[in-house]
């Protein structure tokens, strides 16, 4: 049946068994259940639950939320993402095609013409146009009716101060007959349809399950869906009291200062604000806007709220956020038998640590205690988060990757790594990449020599890598290829410690005997090559010359399309393919690949440098992600994640130091979004503070945190991220610690 309808609760379990009864109800077997999710974890845990409460899951999709948004647009109205040219990257190559003339063209573009000056490589102008781009594409999500204003010439005060975007906007939309995200948006949510059955184009039902937040733009579009579709929306609230209208005393005091000085109260209670709980009103601001968006649309709702029994501080905290209810404010009733059973549980830990080694060290040695404590707790019950997983990744392998008793071994995996981090394979491309700027130094090669898809493809084993190192530094091969190479440095062009050098000493000494007192042609033969290193040898000339010829055409700027079949070729020619590696080649040639395709759709032809092809690959690896498993059945680190509210019994948040979490709002000096702020905006700031939040309400046994509290030289005190500093300060008022 039609309409919209949300299921709220303070625990995930509930709601998952709320959707399971649902998809129990008989339908079309054959016909997909979709299931919007905003994470792959979430997607896991769910499908897990799902199949925990109705013995089976199959015939299920979990888009996130843009994906399923762009299929709607693609049966409605015909629209191609993929190949759209007001996708993120083909708008890139667009705007990076039409800068130069609209600079030249027009006044308001001056800035940006100063910005621009001195660009020999055309570095400056791609990073400008990704960002522009970039800025255009979140417009589509953020402020669709902006864009619209815009191409209908109408222009707010902020506009008007960057003139330069509604023209470069204009002049996109002038020059392509296509249609973008923010026209289909308006399209919806006035009701045209293009066809008169465009129902039963759509699916029965959608679920939106632990969701926290959308924007705008996606709650209208699921309302005008929702005339033909049934709408589910499933949505984690940490309280079951109405909480939208509560404040902090920051929040207050930012009210305070708006009014008048004649009419500030000397005291914030005169605004006649709530504050409820302060933890509740300090970080779940988000929440709150979320709350405020949905309390707009008229739908049923239906309440599946647990009550939490304090039996413990974790459980006394979460009942008091799930009552509204503070025990540090005065006059407060204080929960005395949690009071009591806190003094002897675990339940919240907080550990200061001398640096990221000993974080690791420390949780280590403390989930093997809470697992003694706990032998009903398993490690799949275990989650780790950090909010920088790639500075802690290495330590993270270090400590639970080797440990000293094989019988206190944990199994873990490590999500959420960029593939730019994690992939032999790519770093390995990366430093072939960097021949061009480098001296073609003996550290440089046998760096290359150490990743094994390499090796492989040169049919050198790692035992050879030892003999090539020592016959390296036996005929003295310190950088350059040749005296040709050297003098490209402006020194003397002779051949002495360059690889050519050094590899005609090698074969003159396998090929010449007991000439260690005799120069050949002015070269001095190497006399201890043995017998059986003839092969090595010739493999690694023939190592040395595929890489001088390939650094070589690395200096001249080509078209996308060039450098496409130029840097594909260089991953067949330098990198064995098997099936460890299968899917990092499979991710480097896809994204190889949308580089060509993207700047074919921008029409964009010109010859760039290799500078801007490396900007593009390292933006594009560094959103790519490692294969790594997220809940796969031993403890689970990744990410601290927005949208990642995933329950667990043990929660561990590792690295929450104040300069790391919250993390900063960075806007562009020209963003638009950031100048004139609207309800359901993103903000980075406030996504860590709900994250927190629900991070807490999502721990079952134990919630651990830790920060390096000391540095590691003087051990001098470091201060925690906020976030736990306002948790202790909760603890201390209200529990007594």
């Amino acid at each position: 049946m039609p309409g919209m309808s949300l299921y709220t609760s303070n625990r995930l379990e509930a709601l998952a068994a709320k959707l399971a009864a649902v998809l129990r109800r008989p339908g079309d077997p054959l016909k997909p259940d979709v299931i919007i999710v905003q994470s792959r974890g979430m997607e896991r845990w769910l499908s897990l639950a799902l199949a925990r409460e109705n013995g089976i899951v199959a015939n299920c999709r979990f888009p996130f939320p843009n994906a399923f948004i762009e299929d709607i647009f693609h049966h409605l109205f015909g629209f191609d993402a993929q190949n759209s040219p007001f996708e993120r990257d083909a708008l890139t190559f667009r705007i990076l095609r039409q800068l130069p003339s609209l600079a030249a063209r027009h006044a308001a573009f001056n800035e940006l013409r100063d910005y621009l000056q001195a660009d020999p490589k055309g570095l400056k102008r791609f990073q400008l146009a990704a960002e522009v781009a970039d800025l255009l594409d979140q417009y589509q999500i953020f402020r669709p009716g902006m864009l619209m204003d815009w191409e209908a010439n109408s222009l707010s005060k902020t506009a008007d101060a960057y003139r330069w975007q509604p023209t470069l906007w204009r002049q996109l939309t002038r020059e392509v007959q296509a249609t973008h995200r923010a026209a289909l948006w308006q399209e919806l949510i006035r009701g045209h349809r293009p066809e008169e059955n465009a129902g039963a184009m759509l699916p029965e039902r959608v679920s939106l399950f632990g969701v926290s937040y959308l924007p705008p733009y996606y709650l209208q579009i699921l309302q005008a869906l929702a005339k033909d579709m049934a709408v589910d929306i499933y949505q984690l609230n940490p309280c079951q009291e109405f909480w939208s209208d509560i404040a902090s005393e920051r929040e207050m005091g930012r009210m305070r200062r708006r009014l008048p000085e004649a009419d500030r109260p000397t005291d914030l209670d005169a605004l006649h604000l709530e504050t409820g709980n302060r933890l509740l009103a300090s970080m779940g601001a988000h929440g709150r806007e979320f709350h405020t968006l949905m309390a707009a649309i008229d739908c049923p709702v239906e309440e599946c709220f647990e009550t939490v029994v304090p039996e413990t501080l974790l459980q006394a905290v979460q009942h008091d956020l799930l009552h509204l209810t503070d025990p540090g404010v005065p006059g407060s009733v204080t929960n005395e038998p949690a009071l009591q059973a806190a003094m002897h549980d675990a339940s919240i830990q907080i550990h200061a640590c001398h640096g990221p080694m000993r974080e690791i060290e420390v949780l280590r040695d403390q989930l093997l205690g809470l697992l003694e404590a706990h032998p009903d707790i398993e490690p799949r019950d275990i989650l780790v988060m950090t909010p920088d997983i790639e500075r802690y990744a290495p330590y993270i392998q270090a400590v639970f990757g080797a440990p000293v008793d094989e019988g206190l071994y944990l199994p873990f995996t490590i999500a959420d790594r960029s593939l730019e981090n994690a992939s032999p394979l790519v770093e390995g491309f990366n430093r072939l990449l960097d021949l061009r700027d480098g001296r073609f130094s003996r550290s440089q090669i046998l760096a290359l020599l150490e990743f094994e898809p390499l090796r492989r493809k040169f049919g050198i084993s790692a035992a050879d890598l030892a003999a090539i190192t020592d016959m390296v530094d036996r005929v003295g091969i310190r950088w350059g290829l040749d005296g040709a190479e050297k003098a490209r440095w402006e020194l003397p062009a002779e051949d002495a410690n360059t690889w050519r050098h050094g590899l005609d000493r090698l074969v003159l000494g396998y090929t010449l005997k007991g000439t260690s007192d005799r120069l050949f042609q002015h070269l001095l033969p190497d006399d201890n090559v043995q017998a059986n290193q003839a092969a090595v040898i010739g493999r690694l000339s023939d190592l040395i010359e595929a890489l001088a010829q390939f650094s070589q055409t690395l200096d001249t700027p080509r078209a996308p399309a060039q450098w496409h079949q130029r840097l594909v070729g260089a991953l067949q020619t330098f990198f064995e393919r098997d099936e460890r590696f299968e899917y990092d080649f499979q991710v480097l040639e896809r994204i190889l690949g949308q580089f060509h395709r993207s700047s074919a759709a921008g029409a964009f032809d010109d010859p760039v440098d290799l500078v801007v092809v490396r900007v593009y690959l390292k933006r594009h690896l560094s959103q790519s992600r490692f294969r790594g498993g997220f809940i796969a059945g031993g403890l689970t680190f990744g990410a601290l994640l927005p949208m990642r509210s995933i329950p667990a019994e043990i929660v561990c948040l590792v690295g929450l130091n104040h300069d790391l979490f919250p993390r900063l709002d960075r806007p562009r000096s020209f963003d638009l979004m950031a100048q004139e702020p609207r309800l359901g905006d993103r903000s980075r700031r406030s996504d860590d503070r709900y994250l927190f939040l629900e991070a807490l309400i999502s721990a079952r046994r134990c919630l651990y945190i830790s920060y390096c509290g000391f540095d590691l030289h003087d051990n001098s005190h470091r201060p925690p991220s906020v976030l736990v500093s306002e948790l202790c300060d909760y603890l201390q008022d209200g529990y007594g610690f």
